[in-house]
């Protein structure tokens, strides 16, 4: 059987269906066909696709061009696939992976993104024990825009030169050089050039595709890092390499620069060793968690506790907000649908960060939907007892506004972020 065969079967696209990211039901490409649209009408859906692939008929269509926000401000470019593609990209990522993980050894102890059974938390874990077994000065380094700067036609014949058949090389072309339907919006809000034209041979990200991608362009780092027993934790583009002496991470950087700069043709930031000037510019750092502030894939690391770093709880208390008062950008809900949302937040950012020592900011967050919950109820009418309100103490700000009580709470339907944490954990946490 061959692998567009393979991925043409209807069970096989339903396997790829099942394992898209599907957690926001409005997600849409250009065409504004939702998750939740296509899901209404799913099997119909995937039978479609399966006779297009069969028949060799099937086209992607053009994607979504749109930005996030990054941490340093700027603004990363997102290429967003019609749902119908994205369950196709899906299913040759399957079948990619089933056919190049060991050639490339993907499944490697360095790398820790986008795979099975590897996590975040993993790569911290593994962080801390490292750093226990006496590996205490970190390289801190990151690739520069790794997904716009890479050899995407090397990468492309690298694959089509290991799989078993070329019966996927036109999708593969096809899928990874997708036109942009909104342009002119684009251009309009004058980012057009700057972040989506001079990024077009690159890695698009928003693709299902990438992640897998991603690993097997970085697969020959990770190959190095074990012949040169480097402590090296790599989630995506992002690593870390841990060692015992500043030396030592002197000639780790030195290491990663070959690789990374002479074999891969990509760019690593310069190591920069003035503090002053770390400050200043993103660079590769080598430093000491005891007296430098650290963070890694959004955690804090002090030596001995880990916690969600500050602008990252800080944009969870903004959803939180969001969805209690809701700006011009974004829907206004219902109340239920409200207190639904709310719940389904504060249950998946505990979830994703229970492993870290994140006690005291599961503390603060409640603190935080006590009062917009009070905000929330009162935009809608409710009357609640004065006598069960109280001023309240929020993370960081020097004024205490009206929040519910923690009695008012446990009528509301929306769960403690301290007893989602102690649910999850398994143990008793005092709230």
């Amino acid at each position: 059987m061959t692998l567009l065969k393979k991925i043409s079967e209807i069970s096989f696209l339903h396997n790829a269906w099942t394992k898209l990211n599907r957690s926001n039901k409005n997600s849409k490409g250009f065409s504004n066909i939702t998750i939740a649209d296509f899901d209404r009408k799913l099997n119909e859906n995937i039978k479609q696709i399966s006779d297009e692939l069969i028949s060799e008929q099937f086209q992607f269509s053009k994607i979504k061009g749109a930005t996030i926000k990054k941490q340093d401000g700027g603004q990363r470019p997102l290429r967003i696939p019609e749902i119908k593609d994205r369950v196709v990209l899906k299913a040759i990522a399957i079948v990619l992976e089933d056919e190049l993980s060991d050639k490339f050894n993907l499944y490697n102890p360095y790398s820790f993104a986008y795979q099975k059974g590897k996590s975040i938390a993993q790569a911290i874990s593994r962080m801390r024990h490292y750093y226990n077994e006496g590996y205490q000065t970190i390289l801190e380094a990151d690739i520069v825009k790794f997904f716009d700067n890479v050899d995407r036609n090397k990468l492309l014949e690298t694959i089509k030169t290991n799989i078993s058949d070329p019966s996927l090389n036109n999708l593969l072309d096809e899928a990874l050089n997708q036109e942009i339907a909104n342009i002119k919006e684009l251009q309009n809000r004058g980012i057009y050039e700057d972040l989506f034209k001079s990024t077009e041979n690159g890695i698009p990200q928003g693709n299902p595709l990438s992640p897998l991608l991603a690993n097997i362009y970085l697969s020959s780092f990770d190959a190095l890092a074990s012949t040169k027993d480097l402590k090296l934790i790599r989630y995506a583009d992002d690593f870390i390499i841990l060692c015992k002496s500043y030396e030592e991470a002197k000639r780790a950087y030195l290491i990663s620069k070959s690789e990374i700069e002479g074999n891969l043709g990509l760019d690593l930031y310069s190591l920069v060793e003035d503090r002053k000037e770390q400050a200043r510019r993103k660079c590769s750092k080598i430093l000491n968690v005891k007296n430098q502030k650290f963070s890694f894939l959004s955690i804090r690391f002090d030596g001995t506790k880990t916690w969600v770093e500050e602008a990252k709880f800080e944009e969870f208390l903004s959803k939180i907000e969001r969805i209690c008062i809701p700006n011009t950008s974004t829907i206004d809900l219902s109340l239920l649908d409200s207190l639904v949302r709310l719940r389904n937040l504060l249950e998946g950012w505990i979830a994703a960060y229970h492993f870290a020592d994140i006690d005291f900011q599961a503390k603060a967050a409640d603190a935080f939907v006590n009062v917009y919950l009070y905000r929330l109820f009162s935009r809608h009418n409710f009357q609640l007892n004065k006598k069960y309100l109280i001023n309240t103490k929020l993370y960081r700000k020097g004024y205490k506004p009206l929040g519910i009580s923690n009695k008012q709470r446990q009528h509301s339907g929306v769960p403690f972020c301290s007893d989602i944490l102690k649910r999850i954990r398994g143990t008793d946490i005092k709230r």
